[in-house]
């Protein structure tokens, strides 16, 4: 018996789906499932955790898609910037551009954990490998070190699933709104994968 290509990859393809964690539905409240699951451990941990998060993210604790991005973009700018400070303190003369000598001077002054930092940078930093940091090697530097930390990166995740728990479907979530979605969701969850 021969099955047609399209059955076996529709089948194929609905299999999958089965396999992924759904979202989980309870009170009308649709959450991503790792948010589900900590809700169900715990609501009163829950409720701390999202707490804190909503008040890193924003002064009053309201949350939405326009607050986390912000966030995310104050703390990438600050990662530049400690970048860009951390090559600058090696020109030494303040001309722009970071030479050998001046980061051997700076080397022998360092105890040793500056030290692996200061080769670090300045080996990284060095894109053409002359000996000489210029100004836009730095900057690309800093670039990159942002790019390392978007790889890494998880912490706003957790934000963003926080955005699930608006109940009002206005884009934001306050405190009172999250406490009350975990309420409502840990009082009638039926997790389904």
């Amino acid at each position: 018996m021969r099955v047609a290509k399209s059955t076996w990859v529709a089948a194929l393809g609905a299999a999958v789906v089965l396999l992924l964690p759904a979202p989980v539905q309870s009170a009308g409240v649709e959450v991503p499932f790792e948010l589900a699951r900590l809700i169900e451990r715990s609501p009163q941990r829950a409720v701390e955790s999202l707490g804190r998060t909503m008040a890193q993210i924003s002064s009053d604790g309201t949350v939405s898609e326009m607050t986390i991005r912000r966030r995310e973009m104050v703390e990438e700018s600050m990662l530049r910037a400690r970048t860009l400070a951390k090559l600058l303190a090696l020109d030494l003369d303040n001309d722009g551009q970071i030479i050998d000598i001046e980061v051997t001077a700076t080397f022998e002054a360092s105890d040793t954990r500056d030290r692996r930092e200061i080769l670090v940078i300045t080996t990284s930093a060095d894109q053409d490998h002359n000996g000489i940091i210029t100004f836009e090697e730095m900057r690309l530097q800093a670039a990159e070190s942002l790019n390392d930390k978007r790889r890494n990166q998880s912490r706003y995740n957790d934000a963003y699933q926080i955005l699930a728990l608006d109940l009002d479907g206005n884009g934001e979530v306050t405190m009172r709104e999250m406490v009350e979605a975990v309420e409502r969701f840990s009082a009638k969850c039926s997790c389904v994968e």
